[in-house]
């Protein structure tokens, strides 16, 4: 079966926290892997979108759809 990789660097923006007196929110940095099926591989490329989530307890994404540039919706 072919795959393929694709390595992303996300900025994830938490929003307001409870113990920043100040209200600011701070960018996390996360690195990540995923991995598209072959029938997703010509839609990635640059304008395209992938749609994730984020569990900030495990600090894991967990990617969700690929989203090509012309609003189609792929799930990974």
């Amino acid at each position: 079966m072919v795959t393929y990789e694709i390595a992303v660097q996300l900025e994830v923006w938490l929003g307001a926290n409870a113990n920043d007196p100040h209200g600011s929110s701070v960018p996390i940095p996360i690195s990540h892997r995923l991995f598209a099926p072959a029938t997703a591989g010509a839609s990635v490329v640059p304008g395209a979108y992938l749609g994730v989530l984020y569990d900030p307890v495990d600090r894991r994404v967990v990617a969700q759809s690929l989203v090509t540039r012309d609003g189609a919706q792929l799930p990974l």
